[in-house]
């Protein structure tokens, strides 16, 4: 039975947190999309996102790798092929570099049980130091 968005959703988190690229983009249809953060950002100055398997395996490169992150989901609110959640994301930088930031996150599934798009919501100057 494909996966729903919500469970791709626990999954993505599961994959980052783990440090798994490669777990992380099989949970990816091949055109999907990744907005992280949605818009114009340091990590997408055009604010097209990173679309493709190989876009998305460059924006780990650029935005996971080298970090320790964590996520805390506070609710999920499901409606068809989507889930949207709010959540705390937790990047460990370095020892002394800890960012948190309060965000939604919406995870769109395909028939087949891939994600077609995660599109997260937040900004830079949201972004907290502990």
């Amino acid at each position: 039975m494909p996966r729903s968005a919500k469970e791709l959703g626990q999954l993505s988190l599961d994959m980052v947190s783990a440090a798994d690229k490669a777990g992380w983009l099989a949970l990816f249809d091949n055109n999907a999309i990744v907005q992280d953060p949605y818009g114009v950002s340091e990590l997408d100055p055009q604010g097209f996102g990173h679309q493709g398997i190989d876009a998305i395996a460059a924006f780990w490169d650029l935005a996971i790798a080298g970090n320790t992150i964590s996520g805390t989901i506070q609710q999920s609110f499901e409606a068809g092929d989507s889930c949207a959640n709010l959540m705390t994301t937790r990047t460990e930088r370095s020892a002394t570099e800890i960012l948190t930031v309060s965000n939604v996150t919406v995870y769109r599934a395909s028939p087949e049980g891939k994600l077609l798009s995660l599109t997260a919501y937040w900004s830079f100057d949201q972004v907290r130091t502990l």
